[in-house]
């Protein structure tokens, strides 16, 4: 896994040559999110993709790599997949998920007072659309 760590690709993200194209890092870097969202945020041509991939990361783990890509990254840079394999289920299941993963970890920002209902709303709208809407210009 060591060679996963996504800071080992600085020296590519620093490229004249790729600072005009959008890089998503997928499956959110896992086991390096909060590495992932790091560059993310550093890097204005780089997003971060919070794949949530039901049955391989259980749902702790879902919150804490939420947490930490919310803790790093502005929500413009992040963006919600469902990384649904196989079968269409997976892509509902990972719906599901992905939306009460995000809900839960935006309801403890707003019960420990980092933001108020009406950013908790404008972030999920960030992630769960507007970013990927601008990335992929659907």
């Amino acid at each position: 896994m060591r060679l996963g760590n996504p800071l080992q690709l600085r020296e590519v993200l620093e490229k004249t040559d790729y600072r005009s194209m959008p890089i998503v890092l997928l499956h959110e870097s896992y086991p390096y999110s909060q590495l992932g969202a790091y560059l993310a945020a550093i890097y204005p041509h780089v997003y971060f993709d919070l794949s949530y991939t039901i049955p391989f990361v259980d749902k702790l783990e879902m919150l804490a790599f939420t947490r930490q890509a919310l803790g790093v990254a502005p929500a413009s840079k992040l963006m919600f997949s469902t990384d649904g394999i196989h079968i269409p289920e997976m892509h509902w299941a990972g719906a599901l998920r992905g939306r009460s993963v995000i809900g839960q970890v935006l309801d403890e920002m707003i019960q420990a007072d980092e933001i108020d209902e009406e950013e908790a709303y404008h972030l999920a709208q960030q992630i769960l659309h507007d970013t990927a809407y601008t990335v992929y210009k659907l």
